[in-house]
Protein backbone atom coordinates (compact mmCIF):
# COMPACT_ATOMS: atom_id res chain seq x y z
CA UNK A 1 0.00 0.00 0.00
CA UNK A 2 1.48 3.25 -0.73
CA UNK A 3 2.11 6.05 1.85
CA UNK A 4 3.91 8.53 0.35
CA UNK A 5 2.18 11.46 -1.82
CA UNK A 6 5.04 13.06 -3.03
CA UNK A 7 2.90 14.55 -5.88
CA UNK A 8 1.09 16.29 -3.32
CA UNK A 9 2.36 19.81 -2.41
CA UNK A 10 3.45 20.23 1.59
CA UNK A 11 0.78 22.27 3.44
CA UNK A 12 -1.83 21.92 1.19
CA UNK A 13 -5.25 20.41 3.51
CA UNK A 14 -6.68 21.74 7.02
CA UNK A 15 -7.67 18.47 7.38
CA UNK A 16 -8.18 14.67 6.91
CA UNK A 17 -9.59 11.86 7.98
CA UNK A 18 -8.23 8.11 7.62
CA UNK A 19 -10.70 5.83 9.51
CA UNK A 20 -10.44 2.43 9.06
CA UNK A 21 -6.59 2.87 7.32
CA UNK A 22 -3.80 3.24 9.27
CA UNK A 23 -4.45 -0.54 10.59
CA UNK A 24 -4.12 -2.33 7.13
CA UNK A 25 -0.53 -1.19 6.48
CA UNK A 26 2.52 -2.71 7.21
CA UNK A 27 3.58 -1.78 10.65
CA UNK A 28 6.62 -0.59 9.87
CA UNK A 29 4.70 2.22 7.33
CA UNK A 30 3.26 3.46 10.41
CA UNK A 31 5.55 6.18 11.04
CA UNK A 32 6.18 7.09 7.33
CA UNK A 33 2.37 7.65 6.78
CA UNK A 34 1.44 9.58 9.82
CA UNK A 35 4.88 12.06 9.13
CA UNK A 36 3.63 12.30 5.52
CA UNK A 37 -0.21 13.39 6.77
CA UNK A 38 2.08 15.85 9.02
CA UNK A 39 3.37 16.79 5.48
CA UNK A 40 0.23 17.44 3.71
CA UNK A 41 -1.35 19.48 6.66
CA UNK A 42 -1.38 23.26 6.95
CA UNK A 43 -0.06 24.56 10.27
CA UNK A 44 -2.75 23.72 13.18
CA UNK A 45 -4.25 21.16 10.81
CA UNK A 46 -6.78 18.29 11.75
CA UNK A 47 -5.84 14.99 11.29
CA UNK A 48 -9.09 12.35 12.13
CA UNK A 49 -8.28 8.71 12.67
CA UNK A 50 -10.21 5.47 13.92
CA UNK A 51 -8.05 2.50 14.65
CA UNK A 52 -8.26 -0.80 16.74
CA UNK A 53 -7.57 -0.28 20.11
CA UNK A 54 -5.25 -3.24 21.36
CA UNK A 55 -6.55 -2.93 25.22
CA UNK A 56 -10.10 -2.43 23.82
CA UNK A 57 -10.20 -5.77 22.10
CA UNK A 58 -8.68 -7.80 25.14
CA UNK A 59 -11.07 -6.04 28.01
CA UNK A 60 -14.04 -6.98 25.92
CA UNK A 61 -13.00 -10.76 25.61
CA UNK A 62 -12.66 -10.58 29.44
CA UNK A 63 -16.44 -9.95 30.32
CA UNK A 64 -18.45 -12.51 30.62
CA UNK A 65 -21.05 -11.65 28.23
CA UNK A 66 -19.00 -12.04 25.71
CA UNK A 67 -18.12 -15.67 26.98
CA UNK A 68 -19.47 -17.39 23.90
CA UNK A 69 -18.12 -18.75 20.64
CA UNK A 70 -20.63 -16.25 18.52
CA UNK A 71 -19.02 -13.49 20.25
CA UNK A 72 -14.99 -14.62 20.17
CA UNK A 73 -15.91 -15.39 16.71
CA UNK A 74 -16.75 -11.55 16.72
CA UNK A 75 -14.16 -9.82 17.94
CA UNK A 76 -11.45 -12.12 16.37
CA UNK A 77 -12.68 -10.26 13.26
CA UNK A 78 -12.64 -6.73 15.12
CA UNK A 79 -8.74 -7.94 15.91
CA UNK A 80 -8.20 -9.20 12.12
CA UNK A 81 -10.77 -7.83 10.18
CA UNK A 82 -13.32 -9.77 7.90
CA UNK A 83 -10.85 -11.31 5.80
CA UNK A 84 -13.83 -11.01 3.05
CA UNK A 85 -11.70 -9.65 0.27
CA UNK A 86 -8.32 -8.64 -0.49
CA UNK A 87 -6.63 -5.83 1.62
CA UNK A 88 -9.76 -6.64 4.28
CA UNK A 89 -7.39 -7.86 7.30
CA UNK A 90 -5.20 -5.56 9.96
CA UNK A 91 -1.43 -6.07 9.95
CA UNK A 92 -1.47 -4.05 13.30
CA UNK A 93 -3.53 -2.47 16.14
CA UNK A 94 -2.67 0.25 18.75
CA UNK A 95 -2.58 0.72 22.42
CA UNK A 96 -2.98 4.88 23.36
CA UNK A 97 0.74 4.91 24.63
CA UNK A 98 1.67 3.79 21.39
CA UNK A 99 -0.24 5.40 19.15
CA UNK A 100 0.53 9.07 20.96
CA UNK A 101 3.67 8.51 20.71
CA UNK A 102 3.72 8.06 16.85
CA UNK A 103 1.85 10.98 16.47
CA UNK A 104 3.86 13.34 18.30
CA UNK A 105 7.18 11.97 16.30
CA UNK A 106 5.34 12.95 13.26
CA UNK A 107 4.66 16.57 14.75
CA UNK A 108 1.06 16.20 15.93
CA UNK A 109 0.30 17.77 19.36
CA UNK A 110 -3.40 18.16 21.33
CA UNK A 111 -3.85 14.73 21.04
CA UNK A 112 -7.36 13.53 21.76
CA UNK A 113 -8.67 9.51 22.26
CA UNK A 114 -12.31 8.71 22.26
CA UNK A 115 -13.08 5.17 22.78
CA UNK A 116 -15.88 3.58 19.87
CA UNK A 117 -17.62 0.66 20.48
CA UNK A 118 -15.32 -0.57 23.00
CA UNK A 119 -12.22 -1.88 20.33
CA UNK A 120 -11.46 0.86 18.67
CA UNK A 121 -10.17 4.40 19.21
CA UNK A 122 -11.34 7.55 17.35
CA UNK A 123 -8.83 10.22 17.47
CA UNK A 124 -8.08 13.86 16.88
CA UNK A 125 -4.71 15.51 16.74
CA UNK A 126 -3.46 18.82 15.73
CA UNK A 127 -0.65 19.49 13.87
CA UNK A 128 1.92 21.38 15.17
CA UNK A 129 2.78 24.43 14.44
CA UNK A 130 6.36 24.60 13.01
CA UNK A 131 9.16 27.28 12.96
CA UNK A 132 11.42 26.25 9.87
CA UNK A 133 12.15 28.54 7.71
CA UNK A 134 11.17 26.32 4.79
CA UNK A 135 7.52 26.02 6.08
CA UNK A 136 7.53 29.66 7.03
CA UNK A 137 8.22 30.51 3.00
CA UNK A 138 5.58 27.64 2.03
CA UNK A 139 3.02 29.41 5.10
CA UNK A 140 3.27 32.65 3.46
CA UNK A 141 3.28 31.76 -0.08
CA UNK A 142 -0.04 29.99 0.45
CA UNK A 143 -1.73 33.06 1.77
CA UNK A 144 -1.50 35.33 -1.19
Amino acid sequence: MCVNWICCPPLTTMKLSRKMYLEHMPRADTRVALTEWARLLRMDGILKLRVPNVFGLVELFSLPEKDTVEQHELLIQCAYGTQAYDGDYHLTGFTERLLDHYLHAAGFTNIMFKPRDGWMFNVIAKRKTSSTPRTKIIEKHLKK
